[in-house]
C-alpha cells in the first residue's frame, strides 16, 4: 500500500511525499501517485523526521526496570509524541533486573509489532559521583573497577558515568573501543577531569546543568567544561522545571543545533495524570509540574519530546524548523545513525504544526498516529 502526504510543509516548500515500502519514494509538487494510495491531507503542517530520545525510564503508567515486558507497550504508544526511536534507559539497579531488560530487547517485539524502534539500551549509571545521584539509590552505585557486566553486553548503545572516578578513562577506553557512547553525568567533575576523558574517548554530557558541578565564576564545573568544549554534545531536557528558560538559550547558542540535543528523561508517569508512581523501585510524587522524591529531589520528567520541543520553542522564540535537529538528526548522528528526508530515505516522519503540535506520525511508511 502506498500512502501519500499531500501539500506539507517542507524546506519553505509545498511539496507532497509518496511513501512505498517503508521509503519515501518521491517528493515534489503535483506527484503522480497509486490510485489505491491513502493520501493524507498535511495542509501545510510542517514534515520532518521522526523524533529520537536518547533517554526515556518509562512513561504511560510503566517503569522499565519494575516492568521490562512494558517496552514494547511504551514504544506502541511513543509515536503519538512523535517519537520514531529511542534509546530505553536503565539507573543504577540491581544486574539481575538490567539483564531482565536485556533480554526483552534482545527477543525483540511481536511479529504484528508498530511502534517507535528501539535503538539499543542508555545505562545510566551504576558508575556515578555518590554526591550527584540524583535518584540514584547509593546501594547500587559502583566504582568504575567494579562495573557490572551488563555495561559492555552488545546491546548497549550509551553509558552515563562520572569521569572523575578512580579508574573512569580507563573504563571510557574500553566502552567507546566496543563502540558505545560514553556521556559525562552524575558528577562533580571539572575541566581537566572532563579533558582527560575526552582524551579517552567520551562524547556527550547527559542531562546538561542537572546533577553535575555547574557554573560557579571561579570554580567552573563539568556543565561549564561541557558548554567550553566544542567538540562535545550534549543533551537537555525542556520540560519547564529542568532548566531555566535562559540556560535552555544559553545552551543552544553555545553548542549550537548540531551539538545540543533534547531528551525527556521521562519515567513512567510521563503520559499519566498527576499522582504517585514508580521510578526503580522507590515511589515518586508528580504534581502539576515536577516529579519528586519524598525527599524533594527530582526523579526525572514527567515530559515527553513533543511536549519538550513546544518548550524549547517558548524558551529560544525560535520557529520549529530552525529546533528539529535537536530532536532529530543531533541525537541520531551521536548514536552514528543517519537520518535524511529526501527520495530513498526510511520513511519515519511526523506532521506537526507551528507550534510543535504532533499531527501524525508515519513510521516505516505506515500510519501510527492521527492527531
Amino acid at each position: 500500500m502506498s500512502l501519500v502526504l499531500r501539500e506539507a510543509r517542507l524546506d519553505g516548500r509545498v511539496v507532497d511525499l509518496l511513501l512505498e515500502d517503508g521509503r519515501i519514494a518521491a517528493i515534489g509538487p503535483d506527484l503522480r501517485v497509486p490510485a489505491d494510495a491513502e493520501t493524507i491531507a498535511a495542509a501545510g503542517d510542517l514534515v520532518a523526521p521522526a523524533f529520537v530520545d536518547l533517554q526515556l525510564n518509562g512513561a504511560f503508567g510503566h517503569d522499565l526496570i519494575e516492568e521490562p515486558e512494558s517496552l514494547w507497550t511504551i514504544a506502541r504508544r511513543l509515536p503519538r509524541h512523535g517519537v520514531g526511536a529511542f534509546l530505553p534507559t536503565a539507573i543504577s539497579c540491581d544486574e539481575s533486573r538490567l539483564q531482565a531488560l536485556i533480554d526483552v530487547i534482545a527477543r525483540g517485539p511481536a511479529a504484528d509489532f508498530v511502534g517507535a524502534r528501539v535503538l539499543g539500551l542508555h545505562l545510566e549509571g551504576p558508575c556515578l559521583a555518590p554526591a550527584r545521584r540524583g535518584a540514584h539509590e547509593e546501594a547500587w552505585l559502583r566504582s568504575p573497577a567494579a562495573a557490572p557486566a551488563a555495561l559492555r553486553h552488545p546491546l548497549v548503545r550509551m553509558v552515563t558515568l562520572a569521569p572523575e572516578l578512580p579508574g573512569a578513562p580507563e573504563l571510557i577506553a574500553e566502552l567507546t573501543g566496543r563502540g558505545i557512547v560514553v556521556a559525562a553525568g552524575h558528577s562533580m567533575a571539572g575541566p581537566a577531569e572532563l579533558a582527560a576523558a575526552r582524551r579517552a574517548g567520551l562524547k556527550t554530557g547527559t542531562h546538561l546543568f542537572n546533577a553535575m558541578s555547574g557554573l560557579h565564576h571561579r570554580e567552573p564545573g563539568l556543565a561549564a567544561a561541557l558548554l567550553d568544549d566544542d567538540a562535545l554534545h550534549c543533551g537537555i531536557i525542556a520540560d519547564g522545571i529542568h532548566v531555566d528558560p535562559l540556560l535552555l538559550r544559553l545552551a543552544l547558542r553555545l553548542k549550537g543545533p548540531d551539538r545540543l540535543y533534547l531528551v525527556s528523561d521521562a519515567m513512567a508517569g510521563a503520559g499519566c495524570a498527576p499522582g504517585r508512581h514508580r521510578l526503580a523501585g522507590q515511589e515518586v510524587l508528580i504534581d502539576d509540574r515536577a516529579v519528586r522524591l519524598p525527599d524533594g529531589r527530582l526523579a526525572g520528567s514527567a515530559t515527553l519530546l513533543d511536549r519538550g520541543l513546544a518548550i524549547m520553542r517558548a524558551a529560544t522564540g525560535l520557529e520549529i524548523d530552525a529546533l528539529l535537529p535537536l530532536v532529530t538528526s543531533t541525537p541520531a548522528a551521536l548514536l552514528g545513525e543517519e537520518i535524511r528526508l529526501e527520495a530513498g530515505a526510511r520513511a519515519d516522519l511526523v506532521l506537526l504544526s507551528p507550534s510543535a503540535e504532533v499531527r501524525a506520525t508515519i513510521l516505516a511508511g505506515r500510519l501510527c498516529h492521527r492527531g
